[in-house]
């Protein structure tokens, strides 16, 4: 276990004080694993800053040993979960429901100021919410983007 401790050290010190050759958005390579990369930016955004070099070196070798677990317990995962058509087919799901989201976060934040201590903000906003899903139905119905069966 200290072999590995000081392997993680030595990569995680060269990583954040050696910068040979690297491009303008630092992307070198700290490890790899099974096609997976972890890149010195990545790492770097990881460590908080302000703590000193001893604590960084610390943070720094906790962050990569917890990717090298990830990736590789990822990798195991793919191999042997059963139902990997159901977790695509949620993630996708999640996927539309997160743009979504944010779509309407985006327009409500362009829209409206105010403070949710406003008793009718809240009103205000999921009716402008309303009205614009309306006016996006109308919009595709008349272009022909909508067909029902």
């Amino acid at each position: 276990m200290s072999d590995f401790r000081a392997i993680f050290g030595f990569v995680a010190v060269l990583t954040l004080f050696v910068s040979c050759g690297e491009g303008a958005t630092g992307d070198v390579p700290v490890v790899r694993v099974n096609g997976s990369v972890l890149y010195r930016y990545e790492l770097e955004r990881s460590i908080p800053q302000g703590i000193s070099s001893s604590d960084s070196i610390v943070a720094a070798e906790h962050f990569v040993r917890r990717w090298v677990i990830d990736e590789l317990v990822y990798d195991i995962a793919g191999r042997n979960v059963r139902d990997i058509e159901q977790i695509d087919l949620m993630v996708e799901r999640y996927r539309r429901s997160l743009l979504v989201f944010r779509y309407q976060e985006q327009l409500l934040d362009e829209r409206f100021e105010g403070s949710a201590l406003d008793s009718g903000f809240f009103l205000r906003r999921n009716e402008f919410l309303r009205e614009t899903e309306n006016e996006i139905y109308e919009r595709a119905l008349k272009r022909g983007e909508i067909h029902f069966y």
